[in-house]
């Protein structure tokens, strides 16, 4: 808030320029939402989607306060007639149109009256809004914006700007969040609201361009306590110390001074407040929150990547710096590496002068063989560089990014025959002032080879668009300003040089714009009604302040993206072999109502494959990618109306992948991320169904939308044999809360719920207590009214809320909706009983007064039915005994994950107490364990765990390949390993989690690990025991 809005301040009065300045303490007004730029999908056609701003007020006060003759001074134009009042805790809101407001947002309460302003429209980019009482004494101000660190959703997407809580400082841009729902909640308690502290500023500001960060300041919305040095990580590492002067007793919103951490590496740098034991004077805990800060570094650039030579050998390869500073920069100890390889290291002494390069080769005698350059640095044959697209790093000597490229064979990259891709060229950038992280700013080379060590053949000389905004082929909601930054300083930039229009149609000149130098400079426009804006910034007029004209360049922004959709998958045909792989298949549909130009788009995820241009797919079409279309059509009767095209390399996943389908300018167009595993089916795996989308309106993201096929091999190319015209509704990401809740504590249990239905699905909530043998289930009606715990009323979650149980009892439930023409359930597998006659999956909550330990290891949380606890511990022998279960896991910082599958590990440790176990988690939602990186597969060792992490840990500081080793706390229905087995087997209350052998292992974890030297393209071989050499014959 305005530091002239002193709220909460009793009787305190501040006198300035002889002006009084304050309000009185019953005077708690506050602006409290802003609806400042809906949306236009959320209007009809001919209706103005400005009649839908709203300025809502809030009376956080004591009292009522009497708003007779208060003024909107700033912003719009409004005075409250008299007899105008807001009580405690209520709702008034002033609206461009209150007629219009009411019939297009539902839920505003009848009792909240709505005034409609006298004059004026908020601005899009954000303004001042001023309240005044009568005598002119300042209610409340606020400078909202629409850039810079306030929430950009609220900018035209559809949310209003929301006051995460009346009681925190609206001048902060950090004590506002983008609406939960199109429109906001006017009226009504905010979808942002939070009782818990936030935080309200830091020091520097996140998203500041830093030279160095030593210590980082926070400040929150309340007092708070419990903050440790430890809670703040800087680039993976934490703070040494914290100190707040003014907190005393260890209590205040700070600034809290947290410092003593290194220097960070990563560029941008990546800081993390944990939520620790953080807490306001009530208890409410504080959240944790995330953001960056990019560091300043030298510009020197990736210039040019020869990444597949046409050779076989690979040998050509490079890749080449340029340094775009005005003076000399000394690289000594700086490294360029790609993926999983050590690359080049400059030894001391190397310089880069101004427009110099230097170049890391393959190896360099090939590379002077075939170019004539000479370099003194390269990575060897030992690695190279991926044909399909990987990330490149330049680190300093502290490992600081430099600069980092993710390049790509396909669109926005450059691509095709004449592409940088096994062709011949290698891919240079166009001008160093571009950005190089963008594929639009690099081009083929015009020779074999490139030009590595010397000015690229690609290079355009003269002022290029370095940057615009919104980035070119976006899609936009509402185009009223485009930005514009320059390679280098320009003069000339007029109005009439950029136009807007239709391709091809009536192009508008912008209105106005403002800028200087380089830019940026900000065009004010006017959008075509249609849904393509094709963009022209004209040559001639604009030029280097050195006189060389600028080119032009034309790029366009899409209104909304076409709905082809991925509607079945065959990723694991009945078989083996060739006859397995050649039947694998994916289905496209056209789910528009006009035909999809699919020319230049290409599945970026999964397979690789670019439609070739002319690639049309009707309106209601099929289209089939296939691993060998002779062989899926010879198999399969696939209709001679729907194509079939051979995808140009991959195989689809039998354990399940993500698929993705983008257009030319990287737009995911749609991405499905199947699994073979919890809510997913698994009949497609191997037992001869396809994978089929139920209904192409349905999101196809959730398991819950799909089903097996009737037939083997399933339906390409034609309608799916499962599609359900009107399907029941679908249900995902259902939760129950708090994680870990006390005895006797109520819990609150959610789920989004979605139908294609007009009227919402009649949702229940099934529960009972675990017991064994099992109890019958209780039902209760979850609502999504906004009173249950399901956020906002009709955003599609559902809540219900629950009583608590004793003491490490566990709660089993599920849910189940309704549309009236059918029934679904989620879990998926409650419906599907399991070998015992039980439901096959099943949602668990544990109730435990335990006071878990604070010694820095993770408590994981094993969760099974009773039932099931039993028939596991009775299980005998191996491989009996690796029989796997349903179960619901709980990591150290209360993530949930429902429906994981656990079993016993080990082989020799197979039958002895205590247990190890094995937990597998869905490739899309992996487990952060204490090994500092995501995990797919977890594994809890129990067999003397020390000697296990003594010797792993020695072998890595050894710099020898062995797998990483951290500790964990273990919790199983009815054991606490902390106390239940000490000193048997060499365990002593911790389990070791031992980082598992398998493709990322030997790809370094994604670079989340020290670089190994190893990669997945191979075989791994692992020792046992018992081995013989009996391969030997």
């Amino acid at each position: 808030m305005n530091p002239t809005t002193l709220r909460g301040l009793v009787g305190l009065f501040v006198l300035f320029g002889g002006a009084l300045l304050g309000r009185p303490a019953s005077a708690r007004v506050v602006i409290n939402e802003i609806l400042y730029h809906p949306s236009n999908d959320a209007v009809g056609p001919g209706e103005d989607a400005e009649d839908l701003q709203f300025i809502e007020l809030f009376n956080d006060g004591p009292a009522p306060v009497d708003l007779a003759g208060a003024t909107f001074s700033a912003g719009i134009t409004y005075t409250f007639p008299p007899g105008s009042q807001l009580g405690v805790g209520e709702y008034t809101l002033v609206a461009q149109s209150p007629q219009f407001l009411r019939g297009h947002v539902p839920g505003i309460p009848a009792a909240v009256v709505i005034h409609a302003w006298s004059a004026g429209v908020l601005a899009n980019g954000g303004e001042r809004l001023r309240l005044e009482d009568a005598a002119g004494v300042i209610l409340d101000e606020v400078d909202f914006d629409d850039s810079g660190l306030w929430p950009p959703g609220a900018d035209g997407l559809g949310p209003s700007l929301e006051l995460t809580n009346p009681a925190y400082d609206n001048s902060r841009p950090l004590a506002w969040r983008d609406s939960a729902g199109v429109n906001g909640t006017p009226g009504r308690a905010n979808s942002a609201f939070t009782d818990a502290p936030i935080i309200l500023s830091e020091a520097p500001d996140r998203g500041t361009i830093v030279a160095d960060l030593a210590q980082v300041a926070i400040t929150f919305s309340t007092p708070v306590r419990g903050v440790v040095a430890g809670d703040l990580v800087v680039d993976g590492n934490a703070a040494a110390a914290v100190a707040c002067p003014a907190c005393a007793g260890g209590l205040g919103t700070g600034p809290w001074i947290f410092s003593g951490f290194p220097a960070p590496r990563g560029n941008p740098a990546v800081v993390t407040l944990g939520a620790g034991a953080i807490q306001d004077e009530a208890g409410h805990a504080f959240a944790g929150d995330r953001w960056i800060y990019p560091l300043l570094v030298p510009r020197v650039v990736i210039n040019e990547v020869h990444y597949n030579p046409a050779s076989a050998s690979d040998d050509e390869e490079f890749i080449e710096l340029y340094n775009a500073e005005a003076e000399a920069v000394d690289v000594s100890g700086w490294r360029v590496t790609e993926f999983s390889s050590p690359g080049c290291t400059f030894a001391d002494g190397t310089v880069m002068q101004p427009g110099a390069y230097l170049v890391c080769a393959r190896d360099r005698a090939t590379l002077e063989a075939v170019t004539g350059f000479r370099t003194p640095f390269e990575w060897g044959l030992g690695d190279r560089l991926s044909n399909g697209g990987e990330p490149i790093a330049l680190v300093d000597a502290n490992g600081t990014v430099v600069d980092r490229v993710e390049y790509d064979d396909a669109a926005p990259w450059p691509n095709g025959p004449q592409g940088p891709d096994g062709n011949g060229p290698s891919m240079e950038l166009i001008n160093p002032g571009m950005d190089n992280a963008l594929g639009r700013a690099w081009r083929a080379s015009l020779v074999p080879h490139g030009t590595p060590g010397a000015q690229n053949g690609a290079f355009e000389g003269t002022p290029a668009v370095a940057h615009e905004s919104p980035e070119r082929g976006s899609v936009v909601d509402d185009l009223f300003e485009i930005e514009v930054t320059f390679t280098e300083p320009v003069v000339g930039v007029v109005p009439d040089v950029l136009t807007v229009g239709e391709p091809g149609g009536l192009a508008l000149p912008a209105s106005a714009v403002r800028g200087a130098g380089a830019g940026p400079y900000i065009f004010t426009v006017e959008a075509p009604a249609g849904g393509v804006a094709e963009v022209v910034l004209e040559a001639g007029a604009i030029q280097s302040v050195g006189g060389a004209p600028f080119p032009g360049d034309t790029w366009i922004y899409f209104a909304g993206l076409p709905r082809v959709v991925i509607n079945e998958i065959h990723y694991h045909p009945a078989g083996a072999g060739a006859v397995e792989a050649g039947l694998q298949f994916i289905e496209l549909y056209n789910a528009d109502a006009d035909a999809v130009d699919l020319s230049g788009f290409a599945m970026t995820e999964g397979v690789d494959f670019i439609f070739p241009e002319g690639t049309v797919l009707p309106a209601d079409g099929y289209l089939v990618l296939a691993a060998d279309p002779a062989a899926l059509r010879a198999a399969i009767a696939v209709p001679p109306a729907s194509p079939v095209l051979a995808w140009s390399a991959g195989d689809l996943a039998n354990g399940g992948e993500k698929l993705e389908l983008s257009d030319p300018f990287g737009h995911r167009i749609d991405v499905v991320r199947y699994e073979d595993a919890g809510e997913w089916t698994d009949e497609p795996d191997g037992r001869g169904p396809s994978l089929e989308l139920i209904n192409p309106a349905l999101p196809n993201d959730g398991g819950g939308a799909w089903q097996a096929s009737v037939a083997a091999n399933g339906t390409p190319g034609a309608r799916n044999s499962r599609h359900v015209v009107n399907p029941p509704p679908i249900i995902f990401a259902g939760r129950h809360d708090p994680p870990l809740p006390r005895a006797g504590q109520a819990v609150t249990i959610t789920a989004t719920v979605i139908d294609d239905g007009v009227a919402p699905p009649s949702v229940t909530l099934r529960y009972r207590e675990d017991q064994n043998p099992p109890i019958a289930y209780q039902g209760v009606e979850m609502l999504d009214d906004g009173l249950h715990g399901d956020g906002a009323a009709g955003d599609g979650v559902f809540g219900a809320v629950v009583p608590g149980l004793a003491d490490q009892r566990q709660l089993d439930f599920y849910v189940e909706a309704t549309d009236g023409a059918g029934t679904s359930v989620a879990p998926p597998g409650h419906s599907t009983p399991d070998r015992y006659g039980n439901p096959s999956q099943t949602w668990l909550c544990k109730f435990s007064n335990e006071v878990l330990p604070d010694d820095g290891q993770p408590v994981y949380h094993i969760l099974v039915t009773l039932h099931n606890k039993m028939r596991q511990e009775a299980l005998v022998g191996y491989p009996t005994r690796k029989q796997p279960f349903d179960a619901t896991f709980i990591d150290g910082s209360g993530n949930i994950w429902y429906n994981v599958v656990e079993r016993y590990r080990g082989q020799s440790s197979l039958s002895q107490f205590p247990s190890s176990y094995r937990v597998e988690f869905p490739r899309n939602r992996k487990l952060r364990s204490s090994l500092g990186f995501a995990s797919e597969v977890l594994q809890l060792n129990a067999m003397r765990p020390a000697s296990q992490w003594l010797t792993f840990d020695l072998f890595n500081r050894a710099g020898l390949l062995a797998p990483r080793a951290a500790w964990a706390h273990l919790r199983y229905p009815g054991i606490n390993y902390d106390t239940c087995c000490r000193g048997q087997n060499g365990y002593w209350g911790l389990h070791v989690v031992v980082e598992r052998l398998d493709n990322e292992f030997l790809d370094s974890q994604g670079g989340d690990v020290p670089l190994r030297p190893t990669s997945a393209d191979g075989n791994l071989y692992r020792g046992r025991n018992d081995a013989d050499f009996r391969w030997e014959g």
